[in-house]
């Protein structure tokens, strides 16, 4: 959290920037505001031992007081500035990327508001990260010339990198979260730069033979844990040695990420659900919609799988609510783990949980949903643990090769998780000779 000590240092910086302005103009003048903004955020980072991460009312207050500086000089260096332009021949223009003047301090300068402006348009898309990452790279190359940009997010606790792409990234999109240079990132939280000497040989070694070979790569923190990982294939030599300038760069990138993932988590409070931790109703068919139409649309096939718990109703009526959550919890922590990372799980009610399979069909998904089965069986019959008997009936529905809308599918699923449970059997599919699948 800020201290008074360190706001000593800030009032006497922005006056600092402020007259400095007046007298450079609006170029200069922005210059001057994104290096103090800069070296305010570094300040404050180095006073606080990077603790200042770790509060939010911490990281409000510095990143204000960043964002007051760079507006600073931005205001005090425009035309309407005494000094800033002294006649209209001599305009103070804002350059373009193109010219000799426009540097990277003229990136940070307005960073912070072109940010919110992208903010604004994109934080309501079903997925904006995939868009944040192209934003990011843009960030990287006009600050850095970062070319072969690469993103991650760290998930499921650490297990998985999950690429940021707008495309449906492949297998080999998703590095080791634990090997190669990039694990050594994730891993100690520090970055690595090509060539530095003050790494190590060890860490060298490591780079020189990681799969991934990239030239700078460095870590996001968020609430004192690594969220992501950022890869530069390519950057020019210059750049590299600025190290400075880097970690500056890590900085506002970090800034940046950690404000999409605020504004994620808040947008997400109304879409997951809290006991279970999957999608709602509503929130799993509106991303079943775009799921199933990207498939359609590149002729795959799609399955959805309706599986219904019997039994919570049971815990709930008897008043048992914590533990009918705890096996809530545990059956859709048991379908996470073993579905892709494209594949999408929701819960409609309590005891209801829905999964949609991508380039399946019904037959390989009522293979995929016997080991689904066997592992949902052995948490709900552990009768010493929930002290009532819990059953599991699923309902397969494909698409085949037509492409029928997701209520069609989803009501099929659900009818045949009916037919399930009044045949007594564990899982009923669309195909007649998968009808009735005994354990």
């Amino acid at each position: 959290m800020m201290t008074d000590k360190l706001l000593v240092y800030w009032f006497p910086l922005v006056l600092a920037v402020g007259f400095a302005a007046t007298l450079v103009g609006r170029t200069r003048g922005r210059v001057v505001g994104a290096l103090a903004g800069l070296y305010w955020i570094m300040l404050a980072v180095t006073f606080t031992d990077g603790r200042v991460w770790s509060d939010p009312l911490g990281s409000m207050w510095m990143l204000a007081g960043a964002t007051v500086i760079v507006w600073v000089g931005f205001w005090m260096g425009s035309p309407q500035s005494t000094g800033a332009c002294v006649s209209a021949a001599n305009e103070c223009d804002t350059p373009d990327p193109g010219d000799d003047e426009w540097g990277p301090s003229d990136l940070v300068a307005d960073l912070a508001g072109r940010f919110d402006e992208w903010l604004s348009a994109n934080r309501h898309h079903a997925d904006p990260w995939p868009d944040f990452g192209e934003f990011m790279r843009t960030a990287l190359y006009t600050g850095a010339g970062a070319r072969h940009v690469r993103a991650y997010r760290v998930i499921d606790g650490g297990d998985e990198l999950y690429p940021l792409r707008l495309t449906d990234p492949g297998e080999a999109d998703f590095p080791s979260p634990r090997g190669g240079i990039i694990g050594h990132v994730v891993t100690s939280g520090r970055a690595y730069y090509a060539n530095d000497p003050a790494q190590g040989d060890l860490v060298t070694k490591l780079a020189a033979h990681s799969r991934d070979r990239c030239v700078w790569c460095f870590p996001v923190r968020y609430q004192s844990r690594t969220v992501g990982v950022v890869t530069v294939g390519e950057a020019p030599a210059d750049q590299l040695a600025n190290r400075g300038w880097l970690r500056a760069l890590e900085s506002l990138i970090q800034m940046c990420w950690a404000t999409m993932a605020e504004s994620c988590l808040g947008r997400l409070a109304g879409h997951v659900d809290p006991v279970a931790g999957v999608m709602t109703y509503q929130a799993f068919t509106d991303a079943a919609e775009t799921a199933a139409h990207d498939a359609y649309r590149n002729s795959e096939p799609v399955v959805f799988v309706h599986i219904s718990i019997g039994g919570i109703r049971n815990l709930y009526d008897a008043g048992r609510w914590s533990a009918a959550n705890k096996a809530i919890a545990a059956v859709s922590q048991a379908l996470r783990e073993r579905i892709r990372h494209d594949d999408e799980v929701g819960v409609y009610e309590a005891s209801q949980f829905m999964l949609m399979l991508r380039r399946v069909d019904s037959e390989l998904a009522t293979l995929i949903v016997e080991q689904l089965v066997e592992r949902l069986c052995e948490i709900c019959g552990d009768q010493d643990r929930w002290q009532v008997p819990l059953s599991v009936h699923c309902g397969v529905a494909g698409s085949g090769v037509k492409t029928p809308s997701v209520r069609d599918l989803l009501v099929k699923a659900m009818n045949n998780s009916r037919l399930a449970r009044e045949r007594s059997v564990p899982i009923v599919s669309d195909l007649a000779a998968l009808a009735e699948v005994q354990p």
